[in-house]
């Protein structure tokens, strides 16, 4: 019964044009998985590895697992010393229920100077999704049922992502647009209303310094897809001396989070966050934990290495 409740939970939010993509509490701290406007904003090589358990406990949860992987280029043949490139690779894998996406993308960004006091950045994601159903371990309700045909279990088509990002030392703005093709899933649904939908996710956020030790991080995320509820993310983070972030983070739509992220040896960075559900599936479960764990061929504690308060 629960097996059948999430088919039907997942074509109705298909043809109610609903959230589609994973979503992340700690996106502060793997933007460049969201946005590819992002790669190159370090001078260094960034690896980022996460794993997120949504709604823990409750059969057939929400499951995401990515890994990241960006850099900073610059050609030799350049004159301008305020440009660069930025390339980078995504593989995101993400299950509910019976389905599943697997994405795998790669992404260049160019940065260049915008304004006296702010860059700029374009970037694209281009590459490959899989849709998967397992057929196995499905029951229709009334069979046969051509929606779980083995013949349409797995599917794959080309994937682009647009984003735009503007940041100085001191705050920063991104717009990204999801799915850009508007594929289709071809056998499942009802004919004209099973494509997948555009997603746009707007950030803004700051870096208010107290002193040369402690600083704040407020930050906030919307999330909008065409005739449905949008989502907002307020995350406020609280850093000490480039060593230690903790904070909260609220969503209107779902949860009230805790996070915490520590910088350690030198190139490496962990990160955690905790929600506790505030909307009805709390009723099935309120657990949700998200883990992050970054790399970095330069030194994380900050300096001319970052160029961005995302990254502080």
């Amino acid at each position: 019964m629960r097996k059948f409740l999430f088919i039907a939970f997942l074509f109705s939010g298909l043809m109610a044009k609903s959230q589609q993509t994973p979503q992340y509490t700690q996106y502060m701290l793997n933007y460049f998985a969201i946005n590819p406007a992002m790669a190159g904003s370090k001078k260094c090589i960034d690896v980022k590895i996460g794993y997120r358990a949504q709604w823990v406990g409750f059969n057939g949860n929400p499951r995401t697992a990515f890994a990241t992987i960006s850099s900073r280029i610059k050609f030799k043949k350049s004159k301008s010393p305020y440009s660069h490139h930025g390339f980078g690779a995504k593989v995101e894998d993400d299950h509910m229920g019976l389905t599943g996406t697997t994405k795998m993308y790669l992404a260049y960004a160019y940065h260049f100077q915008a304004f006296r006091d702010f860059k700029a950045s374009f970037g694209v994601y281009g590459g490959i999704q899989q849709f998967k159903f397992k057929v196995g371990e499905s029951n229709a309700f009334q069979g046969p049922d051509p929606a779980i045909h083995s013949v349409n279990s797995k599917i794959i088509w080309p994937d682009f992502t647009p984003g735009f990002f503007i940041y100085n030392e001191k705050m920063y703005f991104g717009l990204d647009a999801r799915q850009l093709l508007l594929n289709k899933i071809k056998g499942y649904g009802v004919e004209g209303d099973n494509r997948f939908k555009h997603h746009f996710e707007f950030l803004a956020g700051a870096n208010i310094q107290v002193d040369n030790r402690i600083s704040y991080l407020p930050s906030m995320m919307i999330k909008f897809t065409p005739l449905s509820v949008p989502s907002f993310d307020f995350n406020l983070l609280l850093d000490y001396d480039d060593r230690f972030q903790f904070g909260l983070s609220y969503r209107n739509t779902d949860a009230l989070a805790a996070m915490f992220k520590v910088n350690f040896l030198e190139h490496f960075t962990l990160g955690y966050s905790f929600d506790l559900t505030t909307s009805r599936m709390r009723l099935g479960s309120s657990n949700t934990h998200e883990i992050v764990i970054g790399l970095y061929t330069c030194n994380v504690r900050g300096g001319d290495n970052f160029s961005c308060p995302v990254f502080d």
